[in-house]
């Protein structure tokens, strides 16, 4: 359940674009999107890529998913950085090569992307 953005989100991914490119990737459901689309719609403007569960026809954590957004990044799987918040999904991503980061808080990713020279 999306419980809303963390507070620092759009500024974070405005200053991660610069350098990288970020995706979405989301097992959401068209009712849970409307109802979190005006919220979350700033945050989803300076996305590259937005993967919806729900538009794509695949869910994590089944690899089809993943395997489809690294081949419309273009994009290796050890040159691409997983983040979430459920560790089955980071199992997953794992088994195909794919960093990961198991995510709780916004502070815990920034201490990650620290940890793995991401300068924010």
């Amino acid at each position: 359940m999306l419980l809303g953005l963390f507070p620092e989100s759009v500024s974070l991914i405005q200053e991660l674009k610069k350098t990288y490119r970020i995706a979405l990737l989301s097992n959401i459901n068209d009712i849970h999107y409307t109802s979190i689309e005006d919220e979350c719609m700033p945050l989803f403007l300076e996305l590259h890529d937005c993967f919806l569960s729900y538009k794509i026809g695949m869910r994590k954590p089944n690899y089809d998913i993943f395997l489809y957004a690294l081949d419309r990044i273009n994009i290796k799987p050890e040159n691409a950085l997983f983040i979430d918040d459920a560790y089955q999904n980071i199992i997953a991503a794992r088994s195909l090569g794919i960093q990961t980061v198991h995510l709780a808080s916004q502070t815990q990713l920034k201490e990650a992307l620290h940890s793995l020279n991401i300068s924010i």
